[in-house]
């Protein structure tokens, strides 16, 4: 799909990491299917080397992957990870017919989103040290920036949870333990606290409420983080003020 500058592969092979990494019956690595985000390559090369030599579990039916690197976080599952299924759809593949291999011990918060877009618990089975064998259709993974069409897709199948526009201005807080804080935070909370913004922390609310809560705002002011993920939901004409340190500008 030139849409997505991604694919679709359909081949007898291996399923290896839970990092997404691919190779044929032959051995062959499909070395794109992670694009920008493999781990360097001798540290990739010998974890599939290990890999390929380890005992394989069989696959019972045809199955695709969401596993890609960095899975685990907000940004890479919705933007990168969940278009993977629209991917397939386009190309005429009825996603529940397959079997799709979640990252080994996936969040709750990345199965309700996938399930959110359609996938059934029972098709889900997890990644592991050992390789699945069998028959993979596999999409290629987005960009990290997500095309107009993606963002459609992630939208349609939120519809639901879109709510009308208000006059909702959002601070977005970041946990203690996130790198990329503001040092002042709590000076700059009460700053626009003061001109009506409400103070919330995304990664504590349900994917549903997360979408409802930035479809209703008209303004967000936020450190750069995967919380602002979520603009994708937001209303046309909402205002966005992203904070980015000195050293850190994408």
């Amino acid at each position: 799909s030139s849409d997505h500058e991604a694919f679709v592969l359909k081949f007898s092979g291996f399923h290896l990491t839970q990092a997404g990494d691919c190779a044929t019956d032959e051995g062959v690595i499909i070395d794109d299917m992670t694009i920008n985000l493999t781990a360097p390559a001798t540290s990739r090369d010998s974890r599939l080397a290990r890999a390929v030599k380890l005992p394989k579990k069989k696959l019972i039916r045809p199955s695709t992957t969401l596993c890609l690197p960095y899975a685990f976080t907000y940004a890479h599952w919705l933007y990168q990870a969940i278009p993977r299924l629209e991917i397939l759809e386009k190309a005429g593949i009825n996603i529940g017919e397959l079997s799709v291999l979640m990252p080994a011990a996936a969040k709750d918060w990345m199965i309700n989103i996938a399930e959110t877009y359609g996938l059934k618990r029972e098709q889900m089975i997890f990644a592991s040290q050992h390789p699945w064998e069998g028959q993979l259709i596999v999409a290629g993974i987005p960009r990290i920036q997500p095309s107009p069409e993606s963002i459609a897709y992630l939208r349609s199948g939120v519809e639901n949870h879109l709510k009308t526009p208000t006059d909702v201005r959002l601070f977005i807080t970041r946990p203690e333990s996130y790198g990329r804080r503001i040092l002042n935070e709590s000076v700059v909370r009460e700053t626009v606290e003061h001109y009506g913004f409400k103070s919330i922390d995304p990664s504590v609310l349900p994917f549903s409420e997360q979408v409802a809560l930035f479809s209703r705002a008209s303004a967000i002011v936020a450190v750069h983080g995967s919380a602002l993920t979520n603009i994708i939901f937001c209303s046309p004409g909402a205002a966005v003020v992203e904070l980015f340190p000195a050293n850190h500008i994408g």
